[in-house]
């Protein structure tokens, strides 16, 4: 059982064994809206913990998105920097004349 029922069942027997009639259907009524505020209770606080679960399991997501997109530009930065240099290279070597080592075209 859980603590809800076990409350109950304390409270049950509480008021069976010391009220009889009106105050009995009174004490049993305000049982019933006790019950009624804990359970509202439990269920917001439940709500509240699924909708921050929730919230951490986007950001986890997010963050290992952003991580992958930030090691996928790296990686094409590097590319797009050693294709730069290597263009660079191939530039400077075709504008070299290769008859007249001093001359470039």
């Amino acid at each position: 059982m859980c603590g809800i029922q076990d409350w109950r069942q304390k409270e049950l027997s509480r008021i069976d064994e010391t009220l009889t009639g009106a105050e009995r259907r009174v004490a049993l009524a305000q049982l019933i809206d006790e019950e009624s505020q804990l359970i509202s209770c439990i269920a917001r606080r439940r709500a509240g913990a699924i909708e921050d679960n929730k919230k951490a399991a986007i950001k986890k997501f997010l963050n290992k998105v952003r991580a992958t997109c930030r090691m996928i530009t790296d990686r094409v930065i590097r590319e797009v920097k050693q294709s730069m240099a290597s263009v660079r290279l191939s530039v400077r070597l075709s504008s070299v004349c290769f008859h007249c080592p001093f001359w470039t075209v």
